[in-house]
């Protein structure tokens, strides 16, 4: 039995890779049908979460890691390992793995072409179009459609600004909404402010409708001491952050964001920087 669960402490790298034991990725179990999986720093200083929930008909893979310094991330291996023993135990043979992505940047992605081509598996490629075609998104980005798992109906929110095809997925399962690069304890990147604003606006609508225990993203950026950032390219990171974000820091980043306007500018946080570019 596993207990919903963020009292983990993640691989956080090491002074010196050649030295680090760490596995390329780690695995944690919030519950039986949701995992959390952290790729190694000494693999990449992007350091990506990635997430696997379960439903009875279908798994969902979102992000499939960064490319790795260490020759290929096992991350195929990995998923299957966890896949093979989720079906054993709930006698589900004929579960379909679908693999998409929080948005299309490269350390999102690297692993795709291991689950390509793969039998049970469906693989949603990145890109706008390809994202809309297989959700069935058709007004984009105003509208959120469903996606089933099986006794599991996931609520997907298109949150573009980072990039064109970012979306966030909200899960009543668990109350924990999937934010990617957009919100999350780091450096909020934004190549669109006008598409950002929106997104947050968007966001923080859906978070006053819905129970959101805890935003999780992609990364942990941020150390524990408030407004202080690791720098960019670090892979040990031994007083990181927490991985998990709450409403109430959405609310506070949505109202300096709409007080910008969509001129946005730099801006430190306690808990994440707003970085336009």
């Amino acid at each position: 039995m596993h207990d919903e669960s963020l009292d983990v402490r993640w691989i956080h790298g090491s002074p010196d890779c050649a030295l680090e034991t760490d596995p390329p990725l780690q695995v944690h179990a919030f519950d039986k049908d949701t995992y959390i999986l952290r790729q190694s720093k000494c693999t990449s200083f992007e350091a990506p979460f990635l997430y696997l929930l379960f439903g009875t008909d279908k798994a969902l893979l979102l992000d499939t890691g960064d490319s790795s310094q260490r020759g290929q991330l096992p991350v195929r291996t990995v998923v299957q390992g966890i896949l093979d023993q989720w079906q054993a135990i709930h006698e589900r043979p004929s579960l379909e793995l679908v693999v998409a992505h929080s948005h299309g940047h490269g350390d999102h992605v690297a692993g795709d072409d291991q689950f390509r081509g793969q039998p049970g598996t469906t693989l949603v490629e990145p890109g706008l179009a390809e994202v809309q075609s297989f959700f069935g998104f058709t007004r984009w980005p105003e509208e959120r459609v469903s996606f089933d798992l099986g006794d599991r109906e996931l609520t997907l929110l298109p949150i573009p600004g980072h990039l064109d095809d970012h979306i966030g997925i909200y899960d009543p399962k668990t109350q924990i909404f999937l934010s990617g690069d957009v919100f999350y304890p780091g450096f909020l990147y934004v190549t669109d402010g006008p598409a950002y604003r929106r997104s947050i606006a968007r966001l923080a609508r859906f978070a006053a409708d819905h129970p959101i225990r805890y935003f999780l993203g992609s990364h942990i950026e941020m150390t524990s001491a408030k407004g202080l950032a690791y720098r960019s390219g670090t892979t040990y990171q031994p007083v990181e952050h927490a991985l998990e974000l709450f409403p109430q820091q959405l609310s506070t980043l949505h109202v300096a964001i709409e007080e910008m306007g969509d001129e946005l500018a730099r801006r430190v946080f306690d808990d994440f920087i707003l970085q336009p570019r």
